[in-house]
C-alpha cells in the first residue's frame, strides 16, 4: 500500500524512527541533499520546518484600496465591471 505524504513529512517519519543518516535518506526520500541537511540544522536549532517563514511566497500587486473599488462596481452592475477601466482612471 502506498500513502502520498509531503516531503517534510516524510522526511521527519524517517528521520525520526528509522535513520539520521544523511545518505539513507536521500535514498529513502529522494530529497536532495543539500535540502536534509539545511532541514537538520533547523531541527536541532529547535525551529519547526513544517511551519513557512512569514514573508515567504509572492507579493500583492493590486492594493486593497484598488481591489474595493473593483468589488463596489461589481456589485453594482456586474456585466460592464471592468478592472481595466479602473486602471484607466
Amino acid at each position: 500500500m502506498y500513502y502520498k505524504f509531503d516531503d517534510k513529512t516524510r522526511f521527519l517519519v524517517i528521520y525520526q524512527d528509522v535513520t539520521k543518516c544523511v545518505n539513507s535518506l536521500v535514498k529513502y526520500t529522494k530529497i536532495p541533499e543539500r535540502t536534509i541537511h539545511y532541514w537538520i540544522e533547523e531541527i536541532q536549532s529547535g525551529r519547526d520546518i513544517m511551519k513557512v517563514k512569514e514573508g515567504r511566497g509572492r507579493k500583492k500587486t493590486l492594493t486593497e484600496e484598488y481591489l474595493d473599488r473593483i468589488e463596489e462596481e461589481a456589485k453594482e452592475d456586474p456585466l460592464s465591471a471592468s478592472s481595466r477601466q479602473l486602471a484607466a482612471e
